[in-house]
Parts: structure tokens; C-alpha cells; sequence
């Protein structure tokens, strides 16, 4: 299915259905279009009769990568987590096995539950699954304390792209350390899948690709200017491909004077604080929707890929 989703160009929902897992799950899209579909049985069809808390894997959508003949990338499970406890796990060995066969496409698999991914890796590989260049694996954090809880058991994993997706940005985060070459992943702690020195090497790399934006849709949260900022900086400073996908519904009033636009009459604003060992300044928001916001900072767009070998 073709997407709007700027980082990627289909998205591939062998699973359906999730559970919210921490405060970046609020104002889940997902949710929101499950709940849209299920109201249009021509459309949804699976849908009906189905709360967005009922997992479902989906056995007839495991051929559809076959029928794309152009290479592309394919976001997995943009309406669900693949790794959700209810996704059985020989479901998640044919999901592995159909990306592993169309290894034309690039696989960009996002998860909030990196515990249980490593768990399943560390049994794919026991029995001879492969980790190739096509499958890019990732976690979602939207503050501090998710990036410290899901990126080491992110770096534990040797796939040729590992990423930080930092959306909703609801706080500031600092990925440094993870970022530089060589880092250590957990104390104690033995990456899975090194069958080779190019494998030692990759697992060594940190973090290949971070992607960052604001949040969008009904009940969006502002993000201040700086937290995005930041992870540009870190991102340049170890030469690791940054990808600024939007303001979302808020855009700071000193980005929206510099580019000449103006909040209709009446529009919402809020002032939301930076506060930290670096910043403590305060920043006026305006609700402009995520199309006038758009996705330029400091005036430029930032929409780097990984280079994979």
C-alpha cells in the first residue's frame, strides 16, 4: 500500500492491532485509522467487528512483497508492532523468511518492544535465520527515558541499519554515546548473529540512521525547536544520517516568522520549555497544521538515508 509516510515508499501490514506501551502511544495513527476503517466494511473488511487491541496476523499478506517487481522501501507493520507479545512466533519466522526471499526491497521494521525482538533474533539465528543488508531494524522513543531503555537492546542486534525513530518528540534526548563508533551496547551483554568480521564490524557502528518529528493529528503535543536541533548536531558530529520528517501540527513562532507564515485567527498556541544541562529557554508554539508547518529547520530540510553496502 502506497504511503504518505515521508522515509519510506509502501507500507506492508502483515500484522494489524496494538496495545499502547508508553506516553508516545497517546495519539497513535494507527489507532485512529484502525478505528476510520472499521467503519467501512468495503474498505476495512478485517476491521470489522475488531477493537485496535485485537492483534491479528494476517496469513494472505505474506505474498505481497512478491507482486512488487520494483525495488523499494517497505515499512513493516505501520498499523501494528510486529513484536507485540499476542504475534505468534512462528508468524514472525514466515514474516522473517518472506524478507529474507525478496531481498530486492529495503525492510524498515520499527518496534516499541525491543526485548522481545532480541528474544526472537537470538532464536532465529540458533536455527540458521539470516540478518542481511535488506532489513533495517528500528526503535521508537519520544524522550530521554525511552532512548534509555530501548536503544541498548537496539545495538544488541546486527542488522546493517539499526535506527532511532524520535517521534513524537515529547522531550529532549541525547543519543551521543550511541552514536559513536565502538560503542557498548549493555554491560555483560553479547550482541546476537556475528558470524563474521564484517558482522563485528557493523555491530560496532552504533546507531546508522536517525529519523526525528513532531507530533501530529488531533491532541498533537508541541515540540520545542531545540530538542530537534540537538539531534542534528549529535547526528553531524558523528556523520550519522539525519531525516527531520516534520513540525507536526505546532510550529515554534520564530520558524514561522522567518518563513513569512502566519497562524489563521484564532489559532491555538502554547509555550512549552527546554530545560536542561545545555538550554533553558521557553518557546512559543502556534497550531498551524502539519501541512504549514511543513518540515524545514532552521530553514533547510534534512532528509539523509543510510547507505547500505
Amino acid at each position: 500500500m502506497t504511503t504518505k509516510i515521508e522515509w519510506t515508499d509502501v507500507v506492508w501490514n502483515p500484522v494489524t492491532g496494538c496495545r499502547e506501551i508508553s506516553d508516545g502511544c497517546k495519539n497513535c495513527y494507527a489507532a485512529k485509522s484502525f478505528n476510520r476503517f472499521s467503519k467501512m466494511p468495503t474498505r476495512g473488511g478485517v476491521y470489522v467487528g475488531r477493537t485496535f487491541h485485537d492483534v491479528q496476523a494476517h496469513e494472505d499478506r505474506l505474498a505481497i512483497p512478491a507482486t512488487w517487481v520494483k525495488p523499494r522501501r517497505v515499512f513493516v507493520n505501520s498499523m501494528s508492532d510486529l513484536f507485540h507479545d499476542a504475534v505468534p512466533e512462528d508468524f514472525l519466522y514466515r514474516v522473517f523468511g518472506v524478507m529474507v526471499k525478496e531481498r530486492r526491497h529495503a525492510y524498515q521494521v520499527l518496534t516499541k518492544r525491543p526485548e522481545r525482538a532480541l528474544e526472537f533474533f537470538q532464536k532465529y539465528y540458533s536455527v540458521g535465520g539470516e540478518f542481511p543488508p535488506n532489513i533495517w531494524f528500528g526503535v521508537s522513543v519520544e524522550n530521554q527515558a525511552t532512548a534509555d531503555d530501548r536503544v541498548p537492546w537496539l545495538l544488541r542486534c546486527p542488522f546493517a541499519v539499526r535506527f532511532v525513530s524520535y517521534e513524537p518528540a515529547l522531550g529532549a534526548v541525547d543519543l551521543t554515546h550511541w552514536l559513536a563508533p565502538g560503542v557498548e551496547p549493555m554491560a555483560d551483554a553479547r550482541p546476537v548473529g556475528l558470524r563474521s568480521m564484517k558482522a563485528e564490524k557493523r555491530f560496532n557502528n552504533g546507531i546508522h540512521w536517525v529519523i526525528a518529528g513532531g507530533e501530529s493529528g488531533p491532541g498533537a503535543r508541541p515540540a520545542h525547536p531545540d530538542w530537534f536541533r540537538s539531534l542534528r548536531d549529535q547526528c553531524e558530529q558523528y556523520s550519522v544520517p539525519y531525516f527531520f520528517k516534520q513540525w507536526g501540527e505546532w510550529m515554534p513562532q520564530g520558524h514561522m516568522a522567518s518563513l513569512s507564515i502566519y497562524p489563521h485567527v484564532g489559532a491555538r498556541t502554547h509555550t512549552i520549555g527546554c530545560h536542561d544541562a545545555q538550554t533553558e529557554t521557553d518557546c512559543r508554539c502556534w497550531r498551524i497544521g502539519k501541512k504549514k508547518a511543513g518540515n524545514l529547520l532552521d530553514g533547510r530540510t534534512h532528509q539523509q538515508f543510510p547507505e547500505v553496502e
